[in-house]
């Protein structure tokens, strides 16, 4: 997985130097919206069958990762 480059989201942060546990990924909306005094209905929508990867490392071990998930947020 590429964090300079993300497959779905607009920014992906990077972890060179830092050992915390969280994460962050920026979406775009799926369209404009404007701020008015109704609050909005948001959807997001969570494709999560490539959002891990996994493989044998040889040694009978088993090597997991996150991966980028698909995101959709819909504003109504």
């Amino acid at each position: 997985m590429s964090y300079t480059s993300p497959t779905y989201a607009a920014y992906q942060e990077n972890h060179a130097n830092d050992t915390t546990a969280d994460h962050m990924l920026v979406y775009k909306l799926s369209a404009p919206y404007t701020v008015t005094m109704i609050p909005p209905t948001v959807d997001i929508a969570f494709g999560t069958q490539t959002a891990i990867s996994a493989y044998d490392s040889g040694t009978n071990n088993c090597n997991i990762w996150a991966e980028e998930p698909v995101v959709v947020i819909t504003i109504r």
